[in-house]
């Protein structure tokens, strides 16, 4: 928690300006909305509510007979990509669609990736 409480605060005082011209793959309106937070929802909301929390249990509140496609990135080194593989080989009806070199953000930075396991998706549900 205190590594992020100091990268939020650095990369907001600091590099916040210069952040769209750092991350020039991601959209200008994107790469701004990264230092908008402020360290204790950096540390408290962010951390408690979302890297602390075990998904298993939400997962399970959604009807078995709803299909869930899941889309992440193979190298995501924020949300590792085996913990959601975990999760969707525990839960029928599921399935992951895996998109490689997007890190953290695959529909931003392989939006067509994205699209195409959409689309695949729901081609199968409509098939007889």
């Amino acid at each position: 928690m205190v590594i992020a409480a100091l990268v939020c605060m650095f990369t907001r005082r600091v590099i916040g300006r210069l952040l769209p011209l750092i991350l020039t793959d991601y959209p200008r309106e994107v790469a701004e909305d990264l230092v908008k937070h402020n360290a204790m929802s950096s540390i408290t909301s962010l951390w408690n509510i979302l890297y602390r929390r075990d998904l298993t249990n939400d997962a399970q509140e959604i009807s078995p007979n709803i299909d869930v496609l899941c889309i992440h990135a193979i190298d995501d080194d924020t949300a590792p990509y085996a913990e959601t593989a975990a999760l969707v080989g525990k839960m029928d009806n599921w399935q992951i669609r895996q998109i490689d070199g997007a890190r953290h953000h695959p529909w931003l930075l392989n939006t067509q990736a994205c699209l195409e396991a959409i689309k695949d998706f729901c081609d199968r549900r409509r098939a007889p």
